[in-house]
């Protein structure tokens, strides 16, 4: 939004205004029944009243009002609770804009919880089925400026600039529009349209006295913008074919294209003698032996230089200054795909900076080629690269296929920043990094469509919930000494136990050399006790007080997939199932295997049916019902055959008898009476694959609580198969674990959620 037109009436207007909005007493207005005028224009009237805070900290105000125009105003935060709130209204926004009211309502009580504004969370939560206790904080991002809508594919490529002293981002996406962006505003300025096929990358520059916009296409053009107008200016058809990536610089004071093609090929183009209809992209000889994935080009300490990478693992440095006569060094040491670059001066050294798919990037000395730093720290590819100079130091941004953008600190090689952009269901496709107008910001790009402007200059006295590092794979509840307690897993190699009534962490499970991919919880002689299952082939039994390890189990000979845990007489019982193909049976106090030879198992629940232990688990093919565990003999029983794979089960009680509960990939949830399970009963609501299922029995009641890529959890109640309430969530849910007071524990992203189901979710069938 532009700067606001202040008015001697300004302030007698917004008041008239709000005297407008019905009173619903003690304080609160009834926006829900709000004029349309006021939903979209209320906010606009309080920032030219000097009053937007007061809008900000109006819970209700923020679920109704028009996600866009409420958008615009965040940054006209001026207390700290306003602040604060903007905060959490950014967090999911590209999220809840989308959604009813009602799922606005839900999303931003969560973020709330996540941003430790516990009394705006109380004010969004009420009259919910659903009260948020708690969640951590790793991803709730201070930084966060602007989430930039408008592309619907994969964001190829992200340039800064500033124009008219405003500062501006030029994005490119699959879907063959290029987009201007006002990042004070984060609105859409020009919309640039002319190439019909993907744009792969877009560069900027000054030619002819203007700023423009170079871009590469699918298609096999190049194309400069006029960034003023968002018209096209010219355009050049290269030979090579697709074109894959583009960068701009100066050689002799005149600005230069460097674009390379999906053919392995290389071109110059002098874009001002284009303008004078004087020059065509000439080619450097080839060099390249793989497709060409990017190219950067500047001028460092007078040398105009550009660094091309390839899908054959090299990097290689072409002097612009001679003209277009091959390369000169070539940088080898990834051991994968380059994906990206950036280039600055370090030390007083030109250097370059590459991402590779080998989850590294490196820094390498582009005077003798030498590879100086590797930076290690992201867990997938690295997509991207972007330098610059901040507070006088000079640093890099990367981005990757792990969500994450990292700022790394060039003179020392170590990360001074780490954002999660996007969760564990998106990655980034590239990044920028720059200081246009005076502004130091990191603009990011994803795979979905989304954009996100973050402030490198931001300060925050927010201080959340820590906890895992990586994405939360698994979790578990059990009660003991009145408390119920969580445990969660992460790829991060670790498992954490949880206090779900106070919301802190008891203790850290460490010991696994690899990612955690399935828990299970269970209170043996009146102490709780862990179970945990890794990719390091391994399961290991924890006392989930002191985190001390009382067995490891390591006879599986691959990853173990998933775990069960139960006591059957007052003895535990564990299960584990691995890729190796069997499931094994474990007496964790005398240490005694027994196998059950099955197909490779996704996931596992087991279950106590009367002196027997059973279990019911997700193969490869389905899923099958396993009577008794204690009988190598015992033949499985085939449960859900169908096409889609089986995702999650879960294995409980209903009236005494022993039920299965399936989801698959399609969104289908299954309940089988396992007494008899040729007709299961099929609950209807999910729209997408269901990630996860947990069962809780309260009382006579049994309960399922399922997960879905559909960003929703759902309450059912199993004995009429009704959906008794559903919880709209910012992301995908991977796990989730139920307790018998009603406390419900999620796993999003790096995320761990605490919830307690209200009075309304145990409302009569």
């Amino acid at each position: 939004m532009n700067a606001p037109i202040r008015s001697p009436y300004a302030e007698a207007v917004y008041a008239r205004l709000l005297d407008s909005v019905p009173d619903a007493g003690e304080g609160r207005r009834l926006w829900q029944v709000a004029d349309p005028y006021l939903l979209r224009h209320a906010a606009q009237h309080a920032v030219r009243a000097s009053r937007a805070d007061d809008l900000l900290l109006d819970a209700d105000f923020l679920v109704e009002a028009d996600p866009e125009a409420v958008s615009e105003i965040l940054s006209s935060a001026g207390a700290r609770d306003a602040r604060v709130a903007a905060m959490v209204y950014r967090a999911s926004y590209s999220a809840h804009r989308r959604l009813q009211p009602y799922q606005r309502r839900q999303i931003l009580a969560l973020d709330a919880a996540r941003f430790q504004a516990f009394e705006l969370g109380r004010e969004l939560a009420r009259g919910s089925d659903w009260e948020h206790r708690w969640a951590t904080s790793q991803q709730a991002a201070t930084s966060l400026s602007a989430t930039l809508e408008g592309h619907t594919h994969e964001v190829t490529g992200v340039a800064l600039t500033a124009l008219d002293g405003q500062p501006v981002a030029v994005t490119s996406g699959y879907g063959g529009r290029v987009r201007v962006w006002d990042l004070a505003t984060g609105l859409t300025t020009h919309t640039l349209e002319g190439h019909t096929s993907a744009v792969t990358a877009v560069a900027v520059t000054a030619a002819g006295g203007r700023p423009v916009a170079v871009t590469s296409s699918w298609d096999g053009t190049a194309r400069v913008w006029d960034l003023a107008t968002g018209r096209t200016i010219s355009v050049q058809r290269v030979l090579a074919g697709p074109l894959t990536g583009v960068g701009t610089t100066c050689v002799e004071g005149r600005p230069i294209a460097v674009i390379t093609a999906y053919a392995g090929t290389v071109h110059l183009w002098d874009l001002a003698a284009d303008l004078l209809a004087e020059s065509h992209p000439r080619a450097f000889p080839p060099a390249h032996t793989a497709p060409v994935t990017s190219v950067a080009a500047e001028v460092l300490q007078g040398w105009p230089v550009a660094v091309t990478t390839s899908y054959d693992g090299t990097a290689r440095v072409w002097d612009l200054d001679t003209g277009p006569h091959g390369p000169g060094l070539t940088l080898t040491g990834h051991t994968h795909w380059v994906l990206g670059a950036a280039l600055t001066v370090l030390d007083g050294r030109p250097v370059a900076i590459t991402a590779g798919r080998d989850c590294t990037a490196r820094v390498w000395d582009l005077i003798n080629g030498r590879q100086e730093t590797v930076l290690v720290g992201h867990t997938d590819w690295v997509t991207g690269a972007a330098a610059a100079v901040l507070d006088g130091r000079p640093v890099a941004v990367t981005s990757s296929r792990d969500g994450t953008a990292r700022v790394w600190d060039l003179s020392t090689g170590r990360t001074a920043a780490t954002t999660t952009v996007d969760r564990s269901s998106q990655w980034l496709s590239g990044v920028a990094l720059a200081d246009p107008a005076g502004w130091p910001v990191v603009v990011t790009a994803g795979e979905r469509g989304s954009v996100k402007v973050w402030d490198l200059s931001a300060r925050s006295t927010v201080v959340g919930l820590q906890g895992h590092t990586d994405a939360v794979t698994d979790a578990a509840t059990a009660s003991a000494d009145g408390r119920t307690l969580a445990v969660t897993g992460s790829r991060d190699h670790t498992a954490r136990v949880w206090d779900v009534t106070a919301g802190t962490t008891r203790t850290v499970l460490e010991g696994h050399r690899g990612p955690i991919t399935s828990v299970a919880m269970a209170v043996v002689a009146g102490r709780p006790v862990a179970l945990t299952g890794s990719t390091d082939r391994t399961a290991r039994v924890w006392d989930a007080i002191s985190g001390r390890t009382t067995a490891v189990f390591t006879r599986h000979t691959e990853r173990v997939t998933g775990v069960g845990l139960a006591v059957l007489h007052e003895r535990p019982f564990a299960v584990t199932a691995a890729a190796d193909g069997t499931v094994r049976v474990w007496d964790v106090a005398h240490r005694r295997a027994v196998s059950v030879v099955a197909q490779e198992v996704r996931t596992i629940d087991v279950v106590v049916v009367g002196d027997r232990l059973a279990a019911v688990f997700a193969a490869a093919s389905g899923a099958d019902w396993h009577p008794d565990l204690g009988d190598e003999r015992a033949a499985t029983v085939p449960l859900d055959r169908d096409a889609p794979a089986v995702t999650a089960v879960a294995a409980t009680t209903l009236g005494g008898l022993p039920v299965a509960v399936t989801g698959n990939s399609e969104g289908a949830v299954r309940v089988w009476d396992l007494s008899d399970p040729r007709e299961p009963t099929v609950l209807e609501g999910h729209t997408d694959g269901v990630t996860g299922i947990a069962a809780l029995v309260r009382g006579d009641t049994t309960w399922a609580i399922t997960t879905g890529y559909d960003c929703a959890a759902r309450v059912w109640d199993l004995a009429n198969g009704r959906c008794l309430t559903t919880l709209a969530l910012p992301d995908v849910p991977h796990s989730v674990g139920a307790g018998p007071e009603g406390h419900i524990v999620l796993g999003m992203g790096h995320e761990v959620i605490a919830l307690t189901l209200t009075p309304a979710a145990w409302r009569p069938s």
